[in-house]
């Protein structure tokens, strides 16, 4: 036996213990890693003619409103209630239409009062509609900008994507035809534009309040000058609440939302009568008859419920499990297994408000003592890949120049004593004097309850914190509270993950000191003025090699700067009923589609 799997199995064992004093919940003694044992009779399904999918979730999602919640979950739920003008192809993650009859017309304008920048030009399939009959048109487009440009909505973290709309031209002749200006060449203009999630405006603004506020005037706007506005404060008021995230949800889909039971069920059902039953297109195919995303705290639950077969699908497995779970052959006798790779990563968010984590030598000692490898190679089994920055390794723009920061305990020492953290009391753990108080260095790491993974990845931190006098204390939150403690700043630590697509990336959203707000995703706190330059160059540089550059120095900057403590890119690890036929699995999160699921 190596020193690998000496190592391998302590740790294990370690955190196994501590899982148990914390909360020790009912599985299957496969699925927690164990000897196999005896496998029964194959297993025959009893759901075989059940045209329904039934979607584990570990939590329920932070909301349904697709302008307002910020969780992947809910996105994915959204996916099949609402419509896109363009959409992600699964298999060769082009764009491609789906409530667009057609990819648009883009232009570079060379003269007029958008000279320098651009055009796109849509129109909206004829026969789209929403449940009550009306036409899906281009002032239902219009209304959703409105709704994200209002700096009252809580949307900030998908404003950036939208700050290159200047103006929306809806043809006279044709309402569901319009035309997108804007006086810059943006970058990801195209797929900006068409992958929003469109909103009825006749369910989301009955009294027209958004139509009162002009599209320039919103350009021009900030949140003070806003709050002023009466319009525009009470549609915010009313778009932000729960009515609009959890009991009125209408999109042009193919699912209407039916029923929301906290901590139970989200179902959607089919439309008998959607208007998209006889399109030839791919993106609207939708054959489930009915959806429902079950809630179960527990990963080891759900496994078990899996095999009741009251459960279809199971995502984010957790690797250790997952690698039982390919040696269970009663599982695998109902269940199909799969485990793509996918754009995304772990990390470790700081607060850098907090006088104490100001200090990027701090925030590189707490690097210093992450063992990547050891994490990617126990918590994970294997599956996932380090990373150094905000960009997948996947992507051509992903700096492979950039050294990652090794495990290294003696240097994590070395950058402490720099920054000045002594043990002046002998107490055991570090302390300096900060704006004439004496701090202790002791951290609050937070994560999302019944994710392991992360809780695993604080014990880790826990245990080699201890070693050099950094006291860090665990706590977690259901995710919704997670969600909003993010978004208060109520954190030192955070561990979670971003969801990313193949797209080039938009660094402002997160990444740029305007970011940096209420409503922005900027929660850290992150400034700097060479990062905000470089990334105002990238959002209208053109040129690939010119763009690539910006991005190399901006990860160089963030790197440095150690604002994220960057972990691994994972693989999506998910087991699908084998009652449905030809599932394809995809790098676009979560991993499949859930309106391809057809019996076999």
């Amino acid at each position: 036996m190596t020193n690998m799997n000496i190592r391998k199995k302590t740790i294990l064992g370690l955190l196994g213990l501590s899982l148990c004093f914390g909360s020790c919940q009912p599985s299957s003694p496969q699925t927690d890693g164990e000897a196999a044992q005896e496998v029964k009779e194959s297993q025959s399904s009893n759901k075989m003619k059940d045209p329904s999918v039934t979607v584990w979730e570990l939590d329920d999602p932070d909301g349904l409103n697709p302008v307002t919640s910020q969780g992947a979950a809910a996105t994915y739920i959204q996916n099949n209630i609402f419509s896109r003008l363009l959409e992600f192809h699964p298999e060769d993650l082009k764009l491609v239409p789906q409530l667009a009859l057609k990819m648009p017309d883009v232009r570079e304008l060379e003269e007029g009062p958008y000279a320098g920048g651009m055009s796109l030009k849509f129109e909206i399939r004829p026969e789209a509609k929403w449940d009550n009959g009306q036409a899906v048109t281009a002032y239902d487009y219009l209304f959703t900008v409105k709704a994200i440009k209002n700096p009252l909505v809580e949307s900030g973290s998908r404003r950036p994507y939208y700050e290159f709309i200047d103006s929306i031209y809806i043809s006279p002749d044709n309402e569901r035809e319009f035309t997108i200006f804007s006086k810059q060449r943006y970058f990801i203009a195209e797929e900006s534009a068409g992958d929003m999630h469109i909103m009825p405006e006749y369910v989301y603004d009955p009294e027209g309040l958004m139509k009162k506020v002009s599209l320039a005037e919103l350009n021009q706007m900030d949140y003070e000058a806003a709050n002023k506005n009466a319009n525009l404060e009470r549609f915010a008021q009313n778009f932000n609440s729960p009515k609009f995230s959890k009991e009125t949800v209408v999109g042009s889909g193919p699912y209407r939302f039916v029923e929301w039971s906290n901590g139970q069920h989200i179902i959607l059902e089919r439309k008998e009568d959607w208007w998209a039953n006889e399109a030839k297109n791919p993106m609207l195919v939708a054959y489930p008859t009915k959806i429902i995303h079950k809630v179960v705290n527990d990963p080891s639950t759900a496994i078990t419920v899996a095999r009741n077969e009251e459960i279809d699908v199971l995502h984010n497995i957790k690797p250790v499990k997952f690698k039982a779970l390919k040696e269970d052959q009663e599982f695998q006798n109902l269940f199909e297994l799969s485990s793509p790779p996918v754009f995304g990563y772990y990390y470790i968010g700081i607060n850098l408000r907090n006088p104490k984590l100001k200090d990027k030598k701090l925030r590189q000692a707490l690097s210093h003592i992450i063992n990547r490898q050891e994490i990617i190679d126990v918590l994970f089994e294997g599956l996932a890949t380090e990373t150094v920055g905000p960009i997948n390794p996947q992507k051509e723009h992903y700096n492979d120049q950039i050294k990652p920061f090794s495990y290294d305990p003696e240097r994590a020492k070395e950058l402490l004593t720099e920054a000045g953290w002594t043990d002046s009391d002998n107490d055991g753990v570090l302390d300096k004097r900060i704006n004439g108080k004496l701090e202790k260095l002791s951290l609050e790491f937070k994560y999302n309850q019944g994710n392991d993974i992360r809780k695993n990845i604080g014990l880790l931190l826990q245990g080699e914190a201890r070693a050099l006098g950094i006291e860090i204390k665990i706590k977690s939150a259901d995710f919704p509270v997670f969600v909003k403690d993010i978004q208060n700043r109520e954190f030192e630590l955070i561990c979670s993950a971003w969801a990313q697509g193949p797209n080039l990336d938009e660094l402002k959203q997160a990444w740029h000191s305007s970011s940096d707000r209420n409503g922005g995703s900027n929660r850290i706190g992150f400034r700097n003025e060479e990062c905000d330059r470089i990334i105002d160059s990238i959002r209208i540089t053109l040129d690939p090699q010119k763009r690539k550059e910006l991005y190399f120095r901006a990860q160089a900057i963030i790197h440095e700067e150690q604002p994220y403590l960057f972990l691994c890119v994972p693989s999506s690890c998910f087991a699908i009923h084998k009652r449905f036929a030809d599932i394809e699995t995809s790098p676009l999160r979560p991993g499949y589609r859930v309106s391809d699921f057809q019996l076999k």
